[in-house]
């Protein structure tokens, strides 16, 4: 009876580390799109909750590797890259709101982010490969290469007009294009910011063993 009680908290806590995260990554993301386009009536816009939801998601990815690369100085050189890149995506993903000042504007802070995370990168440029090493061999590499695949490749799949139009047969589908493709853009940002967070515990929790093996 003992053993099985065993058997039942420890098949407890595998569905706690594994399975609830992944349904938080798929429930959110629906739970929102639902909010945005039945209940607020915002169809995915530029003010409504998902895209707000994908720049924060962005942005909080940014901060945790950022912070990584603070505290992890052997992975330093590559975790800058990899926060650059994703402060790059945030700035993309606002472009709405720097289009007000020109149209296109938002190509300059992004060369702006791309020129200072490369610099800052040269400083430990020796850690740049060990890095990203360490993110391809990491146990969640596969969430990361899933949620840029789904964002990069698949939501835009999702958004051509060309798939609409055949599926549709009229011009009645650039609302519901336009949420599917946000829908799955945001999908995509959940899994990588899952990643991000899976990382970002792997890196803690080894710095911790190697701050335990030193105090012995």
């Amino acid at each position: 009876m003992a053993e099985l009680g065993e058997m039942v908290k420890a098949l407890g806590a595998e569905v706690y580390r594994k399975v609830l995260p992944a349904l938080l990554v798929g429930l959110v993301p629906a739970v929102l799109v639902y909010l945005d386009v039945a209940v607020f009536k915002m169809n995915c816009d530029e003010a409504g909750i998902v895209e707000f939801t994908q720049s924060a998601s962005l942005l909080a990815i940014a901060t945790l590797l950022a912070v990584a690369a603070f505290r992890n100085p052997g992975l330093r050189g590559g975790l800058v890259l990899a926060t650059g890149f994703f402060l790059t995506m945030f700035v993309r993903e606002n472009d709405q709101w720097l289009d007000v000042i020109r149209h296109g504007c938002w190509i300059y802070p992004a060369i702006a982010v791309v020129l200072v995370s490369c610099a800052l990168a040269l400083r430990s440029w020796r850690t740049v490969l060990p890095a990203f090493l360490r993110i391809m061999s990491s146990p969640h590499a596969a969430l990361l290469s899933v949620g840029f695949f789904a964002t990069a490749l698949f939501s835009r799949v999702v958004g051509m007009k060309a798939v609409w139009r055949t599926a549709v047969g009229n011009d009645d589908y650039r609302v519901a294009k336009h949420v599917a493709e946000e829908g799955c853009e945001l999908l995509g940002y959940a899994i990588l910011l899952l990643w991000a967070v899976s990382f970002f515990r792997e890196l803690a929790h080894a710095r911790r063993e190697v701050d335990d093996i030193a105090q012995k």
